[in-house]
């Protein structure tokens, strides 16, 4: 609900009041009231029309005042209030109901809501280094709850859509400045990102031969598939039914800011360890995330009805919006059918893990190896980021009293050709176990020890789907008895 205010210029006090009975408002008229050095007949304003309206209502009531000669030099106050008491108004809403199932804001309104968005320029500056430089400490420390708090402060939602706000209601300004903001924003979270992640490495506040890429805070955005597609666009329509509904709009601007602030301090952390891998694949995301929000903001306050008000200005919209969504759905296509290949890439790698797990596992289940017991393989995969092809797999098995047959890598490169399809060097990694009970408890210790070692040295591409450097992807099978001794390769 919303309550307007409306000053009524001299002589049209007779005009207002006729719209609004024939609208069926309940409305009351105050007389102006200007300074004491004033006549009454140097009054600029007459009266002051206040009165109660559904949300769908204002757009319709506003436009017929401005028929009658309310120009926008008039003063019209909309306020959002909670509780109307009034059996005309309810009779009015009812009215509105029926007409319409869709809440429809003001078009004075909506633009006034994003530019509200937007904060003045050194506070969006502030907000937008502050968050980047909060998301990389976050990445660099592995800690989920630190990246959610750069998303919290980060300042992107206004931009985005002021300026599809901008677009749809033919002003230029706000459009202008809801891109240029955009603009500034990406460019000053990279460069801060960078700057800081090189203050990071050159005082050593992280372990000088720390594997970035391993750490799960920022592997996890160098994997952008299709899914990726989807929260950006779900948060571009998210964030513009929040500017026309009761939804909270900070709220939705943390759903932009997870799309696109973890990302983009990735991409910091590229340039500062000299990755050119994480700069690609963390930019890609940034990349077709922004303009996802973007689209997706812009036809949903289309579709929504959200027009320009005179014909002239509505025809040039019409002929922006047209133009604008042409060219950034056909980017979003391209960058999607990028997604689709690493995605595709990402399937076959699991495919190929599992192929090469199934094989190893029925080699050494087979009698002339029933004495091992498989624990672990891993398959290591080449640079290409779309051609996922093992180039080495790595099978460690326990063996009793440290024996082990010389012919299991042999013999599982030949299941492996026969099964899989798959000609790839392997090595046999063997970890020796003895039955007695004293040892076999030490040397279990040894092995969950040895276990999470593999894991924090675990290349970038442990996951399917990622690249850049090798791969190793894992699977783990039950020990049948405990191991003794530090593992060998064999």
């Amino acid at each position: 609900m919303r309550f307007v205010h409306v000053t009524i210029p001299e002589g049209e006090r007779a005009a207002v009041e006729g719209v609004l009975a024939d609208h069926g408002v309940d409305y009351a008229v105050t007389d102006e009231v200007g300074g004491t050095d004033r006549r009454p007949d140097d009054r600029e304003y007459e009266a002051v029309a206040t009165f109660p309206l559904p949300v769908e209502a204002v757009e319709p009531v506003v436009a017929s005042l401005r028929e009658i000669g309310i120009d926008e030099e008039s003063h019209v106050v909309v306020q959002n209030v909670q509780t109307v008491v009034s059996d005309r108004f309810g009779e009015l809403q009812r009215e509105y109901d029926e007409q319409t199932s869709d809440e429809h804001i003001a078009h004075e309104e909506i633009r006034m809501v994003a530019k509200g968005l937007v904060p003045d320029r050194l506070t969006y500056i502030l907000l937008s280094v502050a968050s980047a430089v909060v998301a990389t400490a976050g990445l660099l420390l592995d800690s989920a709850s630190i990246v959610v708090g750069s998303m919290v402060i980060a300042p992107l939602i206004g931009p985005a859509l002021s300026a599809s706000v901008g677009t749809v209601l033919a002003d230029r300004s706000l459009t202008r400045e809801g891109v240029t903001f955009q603009v500034l924003g990406f460019g000053l979270a990279v460069a801060s990102a960078t700057a800081f992640a090189l203050v990071v490495r050159t005082f050593f506040l992280v372990p000088p031969n720390v594997d970035v890429t391993a750490i799960e805070q920022i592997s996890g955005r160098l994997s952008p598939d299709l899914l990726s597609l989807v929260v950006a666009l779900g948060s571009g329509a998210a964030g513009a039914r929040s500017l026309t509904g009761d939804i909270s709009t900070p709220l939705v601007g943390v759903m932009v800011a997870a799309a696109l602030i973890p990302p983009t301090a990735a991409v910091g952390i590229g340039i500062a360890w000299g990755l050119p891998a994480i700069v690609l694949r963390a930019g890609l995301l940034v990349l077709v995330n922004t303009l996802s929000i973007n689209l997706m903001a812009l036809a949903t306050l289309w579709l929504s009805g959200y027009r320009a008000q005179g014909e002239r200005e509505r025809r040039g919209a019409r002929r922006r919006v047209h133009n604008w969504t042409v060219v950034i759905a056909v980017a979003v296509l391209v960058l999607a059918a990028i997604l689709g290949a690493f995605t595709y890439s990402a399937y076959r790698a699991g495919a190929s893990t599992e192929r090469v797990h199934a094989a190893a596992q029925e080699v050494v289940d087979s009698d002339r190896y029933a004495d091992l017991t498989l624990t672990d393989v891993a398959v290591e995969y080449g640079d290409e980021p779309f051609s996922r092809t093992p180039t080495r797999v790595v099978v460690t098995v326990t063996a009793p009293g440290g024996e082990i047959d010389p012919g299991l890598a042999g013999d599982i490169e030949a299941e492996l050709r026969r099964t899989a399809g798959v000609a790839v060097p392997v090595s046999v990694r063997f970890i020796p176990v003895s039955t007695t009970g004293g040892n076999a408890t030490a040397t279990a210790a040894g092995v969950r020890a040895d276990a999470a070692v593999s894991r924090r040295r675990r290349p970038p591409g442990n996951r399917p789907g990622d690249a850049g450097r090798p791969v190793r992807a894992r699977r783990h099978a039950p020990a049948r008895s405990p191991p003794e001794s530090a593992a060998s390769d064999a």
